[in-house]
């Protein structure tokens, strides 16, 4: 069942499996790695903020936000009994938030805030994860 959930929804963000893509088994559950599939695409929407963010472009930074908004929120329902992490996503999904908020106001100088709260929550969620207490 959590297979097919989440290849709905990564079909509804756009993705595509490809050949050249290692396809998940059953030894490869996202909830059992540090550092997963959830974060690997966080963090290259996180790029493309970054880069949106340098040019100029508030639509790419809005969009890529809305992109991780969704996928964190399914992240968070893989991973909702993690010590600590709870508190952690919350604090990511607020600065995503505001990212994205200030992003279609057309504020660089909020979305640039919002984008450096986010890399802190980043950080502090992947120390949780990686020593959970």
């Amino acid at each position: 069942m959590r297979v097919l959930y989440t290849l709905a929804v990564l079909f509804g963000l756009g993705f595509s499996v490809t050949a050249d893509e290692p396809v998940a088994t059953t030894a490869d559950k996202p909830e059992d790695k540090p550092f997963s599939f959830w974060m690997a695409k966080k963090l290259e929407y996180s790029q493309q903020i970054l880069e949106g963010l340098a040019t100029g472009d508030l639509d790419q930074v809005a969009e890529k936000s809305r992109q991780i908004r969704v996928l964190s929120g399914v992240e968070g329902w893989v991973r909702k009994g993690k010590p600590g992490y709870r508190a952690q996503l919350q604090a990511f999904q607020f600065a995503n938030s505001e990212i994205e908020r200030h992003a279609r106001a057309g504020n660089l100088e909020g979305a640039a805030m919002g984008f450096q709260q986010l890399t802190i929550s980043c950080v502090s969620c992947h120390a949780i994860l990686r020593h959970p207490h």
